[in-house]
């Protein structure tokens, strides 16, 4: 159980879906260790942060984090164990941040083979919204247009890689990326409207 976890363990780690978060640290919160590390893998970071400071008792440490990695496909078949190995692990340390606990942290993240970068939780939101949300979004977009146009002629049986690539994320979980979609969606609406005046210009 998660009770039974949290008593046991000096550092948790959270993997569930980002609008799920603040559910699992209302159930940490009355079993956790005093100084244990608590942290995440949620691909939004500002509204975690705050629900962790809302919730969890002093004496314990969350520090957000964001493992820049992974791929559309789901499920134990297609674990990785070099899915860490070179790529960029961001943490959203505050400034209270407790330094022996963000220390065990990073090493631990570091000797997975990942490359740690510190960033405060809205720039990071800001920063994913454009190399992580908005990709997402014209994926979709592009491959709902595909699949209209298709009914007119067999226009997959012609795609090649390019389009592959850039249709691939489309295939990643509906509901984890609604999630992300919602907890951000400021970021996204703010990038994906400057994305728009650049396909209009381009446009004209």
């Amino acid at each position: 159980s998660i009770e039974d976890i949290a008593a046991a363990c000096d550092m948790i780690f959270i993997a569930v879906p980002v609008r799920s978060i603040p559910e699992v640290l209302k159930a940490l919160a009355d079993h956790v260790k005093a100084g244990a590390t608590i942290s995440d893998v949620g691909s939004v970071k500002e509204k975690v942060v705050e629900a962790a400071r809302e919730v969890l008792p002093e004496g314990c440490y969350f520090i957000g984090g964001h493992p820049l990695t992974g791929s559309e496909q789901r499920g134990a078949d297609f674990a990785d164990p070099q899915l860490f190995n070179g790529a960029y692990y961001v943490l959203t340390p505050l400034g209270d941040c407790d330094a022996e606990a963000y220390s065990r942290l990073h090493a631990l993240i570091t000797d997975l083979g990942a490359r740690v970068q510190a960033m405060e939780p809205r720039k990071h939101d800001r920063a994913v919204s454009v190399i992580s949300h908005l990709p997402h979004l014209m994926a979709m977009g592009l491959m709902n247009l595909a699949l209209e146009r298709a009914e007119e002629y067999p226009l997959l049986r012609l795609a090649a890689g390019g389009f592959r690539d850039m249709t691939r994320i489309a295939a990643s979980s509906s509901g984890i990326w609604l999630d992300i979609l919602m907890e951000n969606r400021e970021a996204v609406e703010e990038s994906l409207r400057e994305c728009i005046s650049i396909m209009l210009r381009i446009e004209d």
